[in-house]
């Protein structure tokens, strides 16, 4: 796990066993998923406001996007200033990074004392006990200092809120859509084929854990939502914001962009899972893309290269979702699924509409040529290495979107 580097002159021979300890502590948990930058921010703003932070000599973090092709997250003590690399947006590298900017001496005592209390601040007692733990045993000594404590974690709601995506919920709503769409399909048919429907849809839920699904209509508890996220700003973020917004209109979601002293601010909007799946899988693609962008030879202008390239990736994966609504359509007909959706996506308009008022419409312009069209292919190709459901693109944990 390449977690960071902190901007100091000192040589610090123990960066690299302090990164092992915290690839066996956390890798692959909650403490290490992506929350998002505002997210991000946020929860930073939060522990800046702490006495202890303030008594510990922290001030106020700024928290920004790293270069695009920065494979580290890294802290900037002289000026409070933390920049987080694509995909590592997280309680563990906010907690990594925070420690940096109030200790001096690069990974060694002093830092890991520092480290285990932000992390008891940020996501626990457990956490911050599992890693002081981990350092012991791995010969790396944990400095003296002040144990610090509060009423409850700042991060509780957001770890708590991560536990229930992942690939598993998906399927299950995937699953939760085939039953809605064959009870949808009983209403508009004869009896005796909505009674052959009723039955399937009963078989599944049951054997698939969704019984809830079968009294699913478009106003059922599940309520309509608005999150935020922030994209920042650069000469990307508008293609971001296109992967964004293609992504809601496949989950029945909208977007609308704000633009802000910091950057691009886009407000999601949508049913509760919706955006959570949509959420989730932006997440994913978004710094798939960014990271394969880094890794291709540019031809020409760096930034001319790269804007192509990824406009292109986001067209790959807009005409991936565009394919799976269209056979979606073709394989349940006029009263299937997609009336549904269409139905959920009324609502959603509707909620914008009364929030919002009138939204002026934008689109995305970019440069076409070789760099688009390798950017295209690899967006198909990162589509649909997956398995493709109605609407959705299914997450896998390091592999297909």
């Amino acid at each position: 796990m390449e977690r960071s580097h902190t901007v100091h002159k000192m040589k610090d021979g123990e960066r690299q066993k302090v990164y092992d300890a915290e690839s066996f502590a956390f890798e692959g948990s909650i403490y290490e998923a992506s929350i998002g930058m505002f997210e991000l921010r946020a929860v930073a703003a939060r522990l800046c406001a702490l006495q202890i932070w303030r008594r510990g000599g922290g001030g106020t973090i700024v928290v920004r996007e790293a270069r695009v092709d920065a494979l580290r997250s890294s802290a900037h003590k002289s000026t409070s200033e933390i920049r987080i690399a694509a995909g590592q947006d997280s309680v563990a590298t906010l907690a990594h990074e925070g420690a940096h900017l109030i200790s001096s001496d690069g990974h060694g005592p002093e830092f890991r004392s520092r480290h285990v209390e932000v992390l008891r601040v940020l996501a626990g007692a457990d956490a911050s006990n599992k890693l002081r733990e981990v350092y012991r045993g791995r010969g790396l000594g944990v400095g003296v200092g002040e144990v610090w404590h509060v009423e409850e974690p700042i991060c509780r709601d957001v770890l708590a809120g991560l536990v229930g995506i992942g690939a598993a919920e998906v399927a299950k709503e995937r699953m939760r859509r085939r039953v809605a769409g064959l009870l949808a399909k009983a209403q508009s048919t004869t009896e005796a084929e909505a009674e052959s429907l009723r039955i399937k849809a009963f078989e599944l839920a049951h054997n698939h854990g969704v019984v809830d699904a079968l009294s699913w209509d478009v106003e059922r508890s599940e309520k309509i939502i608005e999150r935020e996220i922030f994209l920042g700003s650069g000469p990307y973020v508008a293609i971001r914001g296109g992967l964004l917004g293609a992504l809601a209109g496949s989950q029945m979601c909208r977007v609308v962009w704000v633009a802000t002293d910091g950057g691009r601010l886009v407000y999601l909007s949508g049913f509760e899972g919706d955006v959570a799946r949509t959420r989730a899988m932006f997440l994913e693609l978004d710094v798939a893309g960014r990271r394969a962008v880094g890794e291709v030879r540019e031809v020409g202008n760096v930034v001319a290269f790269r804007r192509a390239w990824l406009g292109g990736y986001v067209a790959g994966i807009t005409d991936a979702l565009r394919g799976v609504a269209e056979r979606a359509e073709e394989s349940q007909g006029e009263s299937g699924v997609s009336l549904v959706l269409v139905e959920r996506g009324k609502l959603v308009d509707d909620y914008v509409k009364r929030r919002w008022g009138r939204i002026r419409s934008v689109s995305l312009s970019t440069p076409r040529g070789a760099a688009f069209s390798a950017g295209r292919t690899y967006g198909r190709e990162r589509a649909f290495s997956g398995e493709l459901g109605v609407g959705v693109l299914s997450l896998g944990a390091g592999g297909g979107v």
